[in-house]
């Protein structure tokens, strides 16, 4: 099948090219749907990711139908016809390839531009390592889209305080919305007094860093309770920097880097992920906020840039 795809040719570049795409032994051929922008995407459209080799097709929070499969023995079965999402890359395309075993069905009723499999697995995981106890404090710095879908589970985690910190007001409403008990913006008020006012000066007993960038990671390891708190890190920081260690290692905090490789079972979280949007739990419709065709996509990575017309979330929509 000739499919067309949007390709980054160079940092901040795409060109729109076509070529052919069959499924190899194990995959299925996808007609995509939806693909959510991500944050790691936008590292490598803006050059600031080592690793990334150009060209490039970008997009790996997919959902589509399948329209063609090649399964081998072993594979599960899996019918034409079938609305699915994954954990599967190159997917700011028409069409995709992907493991036959790695996808998974969408639940009945549920959008194709909500069912972003790779970002609800990663958003369970967070939610999975943070798993407070009845009665804790905890804080979150960050609300993109991904923070705030944590959120959502958080506020229904019967923590004592939950703090939400962003320098985006929007998105600190919408955080309100959810159900966070406190919404500070630290270019209005000095943070660290106000979580240690709600702690009664005891500090955080779970911390998040969604931010990716070193100040809040300064932040939060400046509010964590003496012995048994926990710093939990599932922002991308993808550029070098310098952090002081210094106030974890008095804290004797534990840290945890909340990235898919932390999780025990991605493909489970995937799927639990599904089950929260089945059942309300992820307002998806929340957090996406923008919509792209082959026209202007590269537009979704310049609004994320600027954070510009209340962006939180891009979809990518290549078949419109």
């Amino acid at each position: 099948m000739w499919i067309r795809e949007a390709v980054l040719v160079e940092p901040r570049r795409i060109e729109i090219r076509e070529r052919e795409l069959n499924p190899q032994p194990g995959e299925a051929l996808i007609e995509i749907k939806a693909c959510g922008y991500c944050m790691t995407d936008f590292g490598v459209y803006e050059g600031r990711d080592p690793d990334a080799e150009l060209p490039m097709v970008l997009g790996h929070e997919a959902s589509g139908v399948v329209v063609e499969t090649n399964p081998r023995p072993e594979d599960k079965p899996l019918a034409v016809g079938t609305r699915v999402t994954g954990a599967f890359g190159f997917a700011f395309a028409t069409h995709a390839v992907a493991p036959i075993n790695r996808l998974f069905e969408i639940p009945e009723g549920v959008p194709f531009e909500h069912a972003q499999g790779e970002p609800l697995a990663c958003v369970v995981n967070v939610a999975r390592a943070a798993n407070p106890p009845l009665g804790a404090h905890v804080a979150q710095v960050g609300c993109g889209a991904m923070g705030l879908l944590v959120l959502m589970y958080l506020a229904q985690a019967g923590a004592r305080a939950l703090v939400a910190v962003d320098i985006v007001p929007s998105r600190l409403a919408l955080a309100e919305e959810i159900g966070v008990t406190h919404a500070f913006n630290p270019t209005e008020c000095d943070v660290k007094e106000r979580i240690m006012d709600i702690t009664g000066g005891e500090g955080l007993d779970i911390a998040i860093e969604f931010s990716g960038k070193p100040a809040g990671f300064a932040l939060l390891s400046e509010v964590l309770r003496y012995g048994g708190a926990r710093m939990l890190v599932p922002g991308s920081h993808m550029q070098p920097a310098t952090y002081n260690l210094w106030p974890l290692m008095l804290q004797g905090a534990t840290m945890q880097f909340v990235h898919p490789a932390f999780s025990a079972d991605f493909d489970d979280d995937l799927q639990v992920g599904l089950h929260g949007l089945k059942t309300g739990l992820f307002r998806m419709d929340k957090v996406n906020t923008h919509r792209f065709t082959f026209d202007n996509v590269a537009q979704g990575f310049e609004m994320a840039r600027t954070g510009e017309d209340g962006y939180i979330k891009g979809v990518f929509i290549p078949n419109e």
